[in-house]
């Protein structure tokens, strides 16, 4: 149970921490990677990634209840 608890608190951290700054980078991704043409495309990645993140934490607030939740995480 500590194991799942540390694993789901830092993943869902470590995400929060890299995908946050992605919000705000859409020109930069954009020049590098030629034209963006669709946009809501990229967020509407990121922001199902971002929302997932927040899932993982809440599954490592209480890995046993939130047991049910944890293969749609790992999917």
């Amino acid at each position: 149970m500590i194991f799942s608890k540390r694993v789901f608190t830092w993943g869902g951290i470590f995400g929060l921490v890299m995908l946050t700054p992605m919000f705000f980078l859409e020109s930069q991704m954009a020049a590098m990677g030629g034209p963006m043409t669709r946009p809501e495309n990229y967020y509407g990645f990121i922001g199902v990634a971002w929302a997932w993140q927040w899932v993982y934490l809440l599954i490592g607030s209480d890995p046993v209840r939130y047991r049910p939740i944890m293969p749609l995480g790992a999917m």
